[in-house]
């Protein structure tokens, strides 16, 4: 199994920019966004080509107020179970996003608020993601405020 989704080219502005014929869209276009308790970002690490990790729950206004991370298993021999487990995933950050005090009781998330309550530091690697908000409006004019077309995601580019 392989979790190397690779981002090609960020494309800045709005959801706008995300087509309603592409899955990605479907995915995120199903879910409601309005309302929420804290933050969702599609969360991505790596240099050069970026990997796909997951989804980043973070306090609202405060991407420093780690909440969750709702990690994504990338399969490139098995789309369709790569598409269910990313829909999953998205809508578990949701869910938390919705009710944040849900973080500790998943099996299928991350709990950094649990390990910031029991005294424990955040791993490292949470601070090397770069992230992306899906929850909130962004206009693109900063890299960590930009949204990708879903065309910019793709299992077969090279590694």
């Amino acid at each position: 199994m392989s979790n190397q989704w690779c981002l090609e080219v960020p494309v800045a502005a709005s959801t706008a920019a995300i087509r309603p014929s592409d899955g990605w869209y479907g995915l995120y276009g199903e879910l409601n966004w309005e309302g929420l308790e804290a933050d969702v970002y599609v969360a991505f690490i790596g240099v050069g080509p970026l990997q796909l990790t997951g989804f980043l729950v973070t306090a609202k206004s405060n991407i420093n107020g780690v909440i969750a991370h709702c990690p994504v298993e990338i399969d490139t021999a098995d789309p369709k179970r790569s598409h269910r487990d990313l829909y999953k995933q998205l809508n578990l950050a949701r869910r938390v996003a919705q009710n944040p005090q849900m973080a500790d009781q998943l099996d299928d998330a991350i709990s950094l608020v649990r390990l910031i309550r029991d005294g424990r530091t955040v791993p490292r690697w949470v601070y090397a993601l770069a992230c992306i908000p899906l929850s909130y409006p962004t206009n693109g004019e900063s890299s960590s405020n930009a949204l990708l077309s879903a065309s910019a995601w793709r299992t077969d580019a090279p590694r």
